[in-house]
C-alpha cells in the first residue's frame, strides 16, 4: 500500500505519468507462479483435492494482468498525458469469484488428478495452521543450518486470506480502460495442459483410484489383525471363517490347527511376505521416482508402501522394470514360504 501511494504521487513529477494496477493472486502457465504452484503441490500431495471451502476470493491470469498493462499505458498516454487514467489505481482480476479449492479442484481435474471435496474446513484453521506452521519451519531450518529455510505450507497472509471473504471489483478497470477479462475455462484449460506437460512429472504423484486404496488398506488391516490378535480372546471366529472358506480347500492345510494356522500360514505364508513386498516396492518407488527427476520420491516411496504395485505401476516405463518388479516378488515370496516349510536349511 505505501508503495501504491509513492507511485501514484510521483505522477506528473518530471513529465512522468504513472498508473497503478492492483491484481491479486497470479496464476497461468508458468513453473514459477509461487502461490498456484504451492497450493497445487500442497492440496496434490494426497493425490487429489478433498477439501472444500466457501470462502470467495479473486484470482488474476497472467495474460489478462498482461492485457491490462497495455491498456493502462495507451490510456494514460492519451490526450498528450492529461487523461483521467494517469495517477489512478485499477484493481484487476478474471472477473470471476470463486473459492481457492474450488479453483484448484478444476486445475486438478483438467491434469487427471481426483477431485472429492468432501471434507469442510472451518475458516479458523488456516490461521491456526499458519500460526504453527511458519514458526516450526523456521527454527527447523535454523537448527538445520539450513541455507534456503523450510516453507510452511499456509502463512499467515495466506491463512488471513482464507478466512475472510477477498474479493476486488473491477468496474472502474471496465469502464475506464475498456477491460475485457478472457475466459476463465479457456484459460484454465491452456494452464492445466502446460503444468501436464511441464510440472507435473517433477511434482505430482498419480492418484490411484479410491477402489484400490480401499481394497488395499482393508486387506493389511485384516491380514495384520488375523496375525497377531489372540484368537481365544475374539471367540476364533474370524480365523475359522479365512481357514474354512480359503485354505481348507488346499491340500494338507485343513488339518491345521489354528495355532499352527496363525503361526505358519498367516504369519510365514502372507504376512511377512507381504509386508517384505511392500518394503521392496517402497524402496524402488524411491529409486525409479528419483531418477525420473521428481521431487516427491519419498512420497511416491510413502504412498507404494501403503498400496503397493497400485501406485508403482506408474513408475514402471519398460518390460525390464516389469521383469525386474515380477523377478523380486517372486524371490522374496519364495524367500519367506522357504524359511517357513524348511527352516533348517537357514540354520548355521
Amino acid at each position: 500500500y505505501t508503495a501504491e501511494q509513492m507511485v501514484t504521487a510521483f505522477d506528473g513529477t518530471c513529465h512522468v505519468r504513472t498508473v497503478c494496477l492492483r491484481p491479486p493472486g497470479i496464476w497461468g502457465p508458468s513453473c514459477h507462479a509461487g502461490p498456484m504452484l504451492m497450493a497445487l503441490e500442497g492440496g496434490l500431495m494426497l493425490g487429489g483435492v478433498f477439501l472444500k471451502t466457501r470462502i470467495k476470493t479473486d484470482w488474476c491470469h497472467v495474460q489478462n494482468l498482461v492485457n491490462a498493462h497495455v491498456l493502462a499505458a495507451e490510456r494514460v498516454l492519451e490526450q498528450n498525458g492529461r487523461s483521467k487514467v494517469a495517477g489512478s489505481v485499477y484493481n484487476i482480476t478474471d472477473g470471476v469469484e470463486t473459492n481457492t479449492l474450488d479453483f484448484f479442484g478444476d486445475l486438478a481435474v483438467s491434469m487427471g488428478q481426483l477431485r472429492c471435496q468432501v471434507f469442510m474446513i472451518p475458516s479458523w484453521f488456516w490461521c491456526i495452521f499458519a500460526t504453527f506452521g511458519e514458526p516450526i519451519c523456521y527454527h527447523l531450518s535454523k537448527f538445520l543450518g539450513l541455507e534456503r529455510p523450510l516453507m510452511p505450507l499456509v502463512t499467515m497472509s495466506m491463512g488471513l486470506k482464507g478466512k475472510y471473504h477477498f474479493t476486488l471489483n473491477i468496474g472502474k478497470a471496465r469502464e475506464e480502460l475498456d477491460y475485457v477479462p478472457l475466459d476463465v475455462q479457456v484459460l484454465k484449460d491452456e494452464t492445466a495442459a502446460y503444468l501436464k506437460q511441464n510440472w507435473a512429472p517433477r511434482h505430482l504423484v498419480h492418484h490411484v483410484p479410491l477402489f484400490f486404496w480401499v481394497a488395499a488398506i482393508v486387506f493389511m488391516a485384516l491380514v495384520t489383525f488375523l496375525t497377531f490378535a489372540d484368537p481365544t480372546f475374539w471367540g476364533q471366529g474370524p480365523w475359522r471363517l479365512t481357514k474354512k472358506h480359503i485354505f481348507d480347500h488346499i491340500p494338507g492345510l485343513g488339518l491345521l490347527s489354528l495355532a499352527r494356522y496363525q503361526d505358519f500360514i498367516l504369519w510365514h505364508c502372507v504376512y511377512m511376505p507381504m509386508l517384505s513386498v511392500h518394503l521392496m516396492f517402497a524402496v524402488l518407488a524411491c529409486y525409479l521416482a528419483k531418477q525420473a527427476g521428481s521431487n516427491l520420491w519419498g512420497l511416491w516411496g510413502v504412498r507404494t508402501l501403503l498400496l503397493g504395485f497400485f501406485q508403482l505401476r506408474y513408475l514402471l516405463q519398460s518390460w525390464a522394470h516389469m521383469v525386474l518388479v515380477v523377478s523380486m516378488t517372486v524371490v522374496v515370496v519364495g524367500n519367506c514360504i522357504t524359511r517357513a516349510l524348511y527352516p533348517d536349511i537357514y540354520l548355521v
